[in-house]
């Protein structure tokens, strides 16, 4: 039985009567996309342009206009602003703090999550009723969660936690603007980026077709100038 990849070869070759320079694919993963061009050569027995070919993460960069530095550069730029709220704070306390709170930017912005209603500081269980829309049994997950850090006393840990939690949403955008005046990006705000501008035509290429593959069941979706295989 032919694996997903092979089987996406085979659709793409016969699709483009073996001619793919003029695609753009992208993968999950950049593993994904080894294995496609390994099955692609076994396929085409004569010299041949090969389609480019992305992970997702690689795609993201290739439209945005941000640069993405490494995680320890960019938690030196969090502790910056960190530093406005928590300026007593040494680094090596910050650090393991700095780690969450960018992981968690990440997540909600590639999410393109509503960070400011995400980052609300809820002062009373009660207020989840009325901020947030959600079916009553998360409602009821939230409230046991937030009992146990708002009770009497809720301890060193917990201190520091809401404490965090309280300034989290103005360090998010206090974070989010540093970066975009020196022009730089964490991945998931690179994301939101692009999906905010594709109105601007920021993936528009009439060279070349782009094919998005997902790894889940092979159905083949087509839609204006974009291919999707999932399988």
């Amino acid at each position: 039985m032919s694996s997903y990849l092979e089987q996406l070869v085979e659709e793409l070759y016969n699709d483009h009567q073996g001619d793919l320079s003029g695609l753009c694919l992208v993968f999950p993963t950049r593993r994904a996309g080894l294995f496609f061009k390994k099955h692609l050569g076994e396929r085409i027995d004569h010299p041949h342009w090969s389609p480019v070919i992305y992970s997702i993460q690689d795609f993201i960069r290739s439209l945005s206009s941000f640069v993405i530095p490494d995680q320890l550069a960019l938690l030196f730029e969090l502790f910056e602003v960190y530093k406005h709220y928590f300026p007593v704070e040494p680094f090596e306390k910050y650090y393991p703090w700095g780690e969450m709170l960018l992981k968690d930017f990440d997540e909600a912005d590639r999410s393109l999550a509503d960070t400011k209603q995400l980052f609300a500081t809820i002062k009373d269980v009660r207020q989840i009723d009325s901020d947030f829309e959600l079916p009553e049994e998360d409602i009821e997950r939230i409230r046991v969660f937030w009992k146990t850090f708002f009770n009497k006393d809720p301890g060193k840990l917990k201190n520091e936690f809401l404490e965090n939690w309280k300034h989290i949403g103005n360090i998010h955008s206090d974070f989010t603007q540093r970066l975009i005046k020196k022009n730089w990006a964490y991945e998931g705000l690179a994301y939101r980026h692009v999906a905010e501008n594709l109105d601007g035509n920021i993936i528009s290429d009439p060279e070349r077709k782009i094919i998005f593959c997902r790894l889940l069941c092979f159905i083949k979706i087509r839609r204006k100038n974009y291919q999707l295989f999932f399988g």
